[in-house]
């Protein structure tokens, strides 16, 4: 049974016990003469008339006896909405922990796919870098035209008196650059 049905059954029975509990309070009142149970004293339940006492009497044990049925009967149910809350959230970690392991599952996808991604690109451009300094590059070589015209607009487009540039001067890994161009113009004298 859903809970809100369970609920509102509850609330039911709250009502009618309530209801009983009023209704005997007040032929008991009425019964021995008074308006509340401040009132009440053994003195007015013994004054009070044989048969009277007796009907209360009869009456305050069937309302007992309702109410520990309701109240038996509230027990159980706030022990079965219990139990179905326990499960209720033992289903929402299962698939907390499916959605979690969903989600691992996910990145571990991207960062493999990343990973190879990039070891591919690093790859291929380590050999063009490598291939390119190794002077293998399968590439159209540039024209002495076009070579002519970049060094004029560098040598332009810079000053002279500072500057120097060599051009044949071959180049190799792990060179020291200044001792090799001091080398060149001590050979020029």
């Amino acid at each position: 049974m859903c809970t809100s049905t369970k609920d509102a059954q509850h609330q039911e029975m709250q009502k009618l016990v309530k209801q009983n509990c009023v209704s005997f309070l007040d032929k008991a009142f009425n019964g021995l003469g008074i308006t509340s149970t401040g009132q009440l004293t053994t003195a007015i339940i013994l004054n009070a008339r044989q048969d009277e006492t007796a009907v209360l009497l009869r009456e305050s044990v069937f309302l007992i006896n309702s109410l520990v049925r309701h109240m038996t009967d509230y027990k159980n149910t706030s022990h079965s909405v219990g139990a179905e809350l326990i499960d209720a959230q033992k289903t929402i970690i299962k698939l907390q922990a499916e959605l979690i392991s969903v989600k691992n599952d996910q990145l571990e996808g991207i960062k493999t796919t990343v990973q190879t991604s990039v070891a591919s690109t690093v790859k291929e451009e380590f050999k063009s870098y490598s291939a390119a300094v190794q002077g293998n590059v399968k590439e159209k070589p540039v024209s002495q035209t076009v070579l002519k015209k970049v060094v004029q607009d560098v040598v332009q487009g810079e000053d002279r008196a500072k500057n120097v540039m060599i051009f044949g001067l071959e180049e190799e890994n792990e060179e020291e650059l200044n001792a090799k161009v001091d080398e060149m113009f001590h050979s020029l004298g």
